[in-house]
């Protein structure tokens, strides 16, 4: 479904060109193993709320440009270019620390996206062995989490988007079952 503004930059999506950006970044996509993200991990369940609408589906993890993304402005896609690379250091040097500078680009990114304050976001590793579970919520808005990293609101989690998506990953069995 088509929303009416750019999410990253609140415009109108009829003043310029537009294309598709991924809640769930590519990079992190092309990492799942990298991540921890199980093998056995091969679907998605994307669930889509718009005030009373809502809508679900099931699809292979290789189908990403239909249950990871959301249409917008290109010039706002491309501005995202260097917080992806940052996302990419972060999975190749798990253990180092990313830079200040860094730091900041993925959070504000996000930020501006869910509408929050970056400064009440945090980036950071989390401990969790994924290998028995058939499931996992990845995004909503206000939490992303792929395998070991995290982006999210510290504390409490507080939704405030009007296009409500929410993704999971799993086993196409536990996905189901989620929307049963």
């Amino acid at each position: 479904m088509k929303t009416q503004t750019c999410i990253l930059c609140g415009l109108p999506l009829s003043d310029e060109k537009t294309n598709r950006e991924h809640y769930v970044p590519q990079t992190l996509i092309r990492n799942f193993g990298k991540l921890g993200v199980p093998a056995t991990w091969t679907h998605a369940l994307r669930v889509n709320s718009y005030g009373a609408f809502s809508n679900s589906r099931v699809l292979p993890i290789g189908h990403h440009r239909e249950w990871a993304t959301v249409e917008v402005h290109e010039r706002c896609n491309l501005d995202a270019s260097p917080m992806c690379q940052d996302l990419k250091w972060w999975i190749d040097n798990p253990g180092a620390l990313p830079s200040d500078q860094a730091y900041e680009r993925v959070l504000s990114y996000y930020g501006r996206l869910w509408s929050i304050d970056p400064g009440d976001l945090c980036w950071g590793q989390c401990q969790q062995d994924l290998g028995d579970c058939i499931s996992g919520l990845t995004y909503e808005p206000g939490h992303l989490q792929v395998g070991w990293m995290f982006i999210g609101r510290h504390g409490e989690r507080k939704l405030n988007d009007q296009h409500f998506h929410t993704i999971y990953l799993g086993t196409i069995e536990g996905l189901e079952d989620l929307i049963k």
